[in-house]
């Protein structure tokens, strides 16, 4: 759920929950476990995040990979960076709280 101006909407369906991001990202959705790892991805290391989730680094990559690929990022920094610049990592925040 969100409030009217946020940027991420979370819609539960048969196959788990869909985050669809809004704004410059129309369109675009992650998946539930896409989205744990984006919300990570800006403070730890993908070691950290596997730890976290008790799955390999190679895996957390991959996750990864898929992201940049949905938002057109080259690198993880250029994802982090657009991200935070769209106001992304705010609105993760706010959905943290809310949802």
């Amino acid at each position: 759920m969100a409030n009217k101006n946020s940027m991420i909407k979370v819609v539960s369906g048969l196959r788990g929950k869909r985050i669809f991001l809004y704004g410059r990202f129309e369109g675009v959705y992650l998946t539930e476990r896409e989205f744990d790892i984006l919300k990570l991805i800006k403070n730890l290391k993908y070691k950290e995040i596997a730890k976290q989730h008790n799955l390999s680094t190679r895996t957390i990559e991959s996750y990864v990979n898929k992201i940049k690929t949905k938002l057109g990022c080259s690198s993880k920094y250029h994802l982090i960076d657009i991200l935070d610049k769209e106001g992304v990592f705010s609105e993760i925040e706010k959905c943290e709280i809310m949802c």
